[in-house]
This record gives structure tokens, C-alpha cells and sequence, in this order.
């Protein structure tokens, strides 16, 4: 608490003589590997190669004064907020997608020259790049696109809001509450998807029949046999479940 005889005026002069006397802190020091530069709501700039909770690199550039176990690598780091962001490296925040990624030497370092356009989820179908969608969302298609260069392999995927009584699903595996009624051959559903297709139904019912051996939880296996619309992804085998 300020005395009677101080002055908010008095005391930032004074502080700024013990600094130019070299005993109060500097305005100019280099940051410390991890030491944050700038307020806890704004851009910081950090010796190393990434950056806390709540912020994404866009820009990471050699520092020599960032010696030591940093690297020498200084890391812009921003805000997490608003609809779309430029991110160095081929990882989004969370809620937000990869839309684009390019080649740019200001991501240096181990973000390895790439950048990554991130698009905030809307809860609307959408593209990433890549093979997979967040939860909540599933694989409607896998196709080659060069503008997902880098760690993504211009792979391209299709995510679609997980929703309805019947999904057509890249791969064998179905979301949650869904069980595959026949897989088959689907040139769109490249790359990790090995272009196949799995028709999923919502579980229901007292019966029904699963492509492959498994059944739903909450349901038991009455029989196995023969199924040709399940495919050699699941043996050509279909199996009848029971709800317990």
C-alpha cells in the first residue's frame, strides 16, 4: 500500500532509475528456455519448441540467444481463439482441424517447415487432412489431396456428423452404438481405409446380424455362417446376436 508521502508518479520513476542504475529488472533480458515474454492474455515469445496450454506456435525461428537445452529456436506463441488459425507443425488445438498444410521456413526446427490452416469444429460435416475424424464425427470418404502435404500424406478425409439409424462408414470399424451390415470394395475410401466401405445400422432391436464374430455389447452370439455382402474384410462370416 502506497504511503501518504508516495505518489504512484514517485515510485514508477524510481523504478525506472534502479534500472538504469542496474538494480532493478531489465526490459531487455532474452528469455529463458520455457520463460514466457508478454502478458499471460497475449502473444509470448519462447525460447524452445512449444508452447503452454491455451497457445499454438506460428512462428519458430533460430535464436541465438536461446542457447542450451532450447536449441536455439524461438517459438511465437498465440492465443488459442477464434474461427481459424495458423499453426506451425501438422497438430491442431483441440476443436479445431487441420484444412490446409504447406511448406514455410518460418516453422523451423522440429516443426520440420510446415504449417497447418486450423478451422474451428462447427458441428457441420467438413474435410480434414488426414485419416480421422474427432468424436462425435465419422470417415465418409479417404481421397488423395496435395494440399494436405507433409505428415499428412495429402491424405484427405471426409467427416460426417454421427447421426441417423444407418451410416456409410470408410473401413470395418463402426461409432459407437453401430454395428456393420456389409462391407465392400470403395475406391473413396483410400489410404488407411484400404478403400473399403462398412454399411453400419444403429444397434436396436431384440435381434439382428453383425458382419464378422463380435456382437454388440449388451447382446450375445446365437450362430455364424456364411455372408458374401460382409466381404473379405470380415471373412465373408456374418453373425445373429441376441440381446441378453
Amino acid at each position: 500500500m502506497l504511503k501518504p508521502w508516495m505518489s504512484v508518479r514517485g515510485v514508477v520513476a524510481s523504478l525506472a532509475f534502479l534500472s538504469v542504475l542496474g538494480c532493478g529488472p531489465s526490459l531487455e533480458e532474452a528469455p529463458e528456455s520455457g520463460q514466457a515474454v508478454g502478458r499471460v492474455d497475449s502473444a509470448l515469445s519462447l525460447c524452445g519448441e512449444s508452447c503452454p496450454s491455451g497457445y499454438y506456435p506460428s512462428i519458430s525461428t533460430y535464436q541465438a540467444s536461446c542457447g542450451g537445452t532450447s536449441s536455439n529456436w524461438l517459438t511465437r506463441c498465440e492465443v488459442v481463439k477464434g474461427s481459424s488459425l495458423s499453426v506451425c507443425g501438422a497438430s491442431c488445438p483441440s476443436g479445431y482441424f487441420a484444412s490446409i498444410n504447406t511448406y514455410d521456413t518460418s516453422c523451423g526446427g522440429a516443426f520440420a517447415n510446415s504449417r497447418t490452416r486450423c478451422q474451428v469444429i462447427t458441428g457441420a460435416p467438413f474435410s480434414t487432412c488426414g485419416e480421422s475424424c474427432p468424436s462425435g464425427y465419422y470417415p465418409s470418404s479417404n481421397l488423395y489431396n496435395d494440399s494436405c502435404a507433409g505428415a499428412f500424406a495429402n491424405r484427405q478425409t471426409r467427416c460426417q456428423v454421427v447421426t441417423g439409424s444407418s451410416l456409410r462408414v470408410c473401413g470395418t470399424s463402426c461409432p459407437s452404438g453401430y454395428y456393420p451390415s456389409s462391407n465392400a470394395y470403395n475406391y473413396s475410401c483410400g489410404g488407411a481405409f484400404a478403400d473399403r466401405r462398412s454399411q453400419c445400422q444403429v444397434v436396436t432391436g431384440s435381434n439382428l446380424t453383425t458382419c464378422g464374430t463380435s456382437c454388440p455389447s449388451g447382446y450375445s452370439a446365437s450362430g455364424s455362417g456364411y455372408r458374401a455382402a460382409c466381404g473379405d474384410a470380415f471373412g465373408n462370416t456374418a453373425t445373429t446376436c441376441r440381446r441378453l
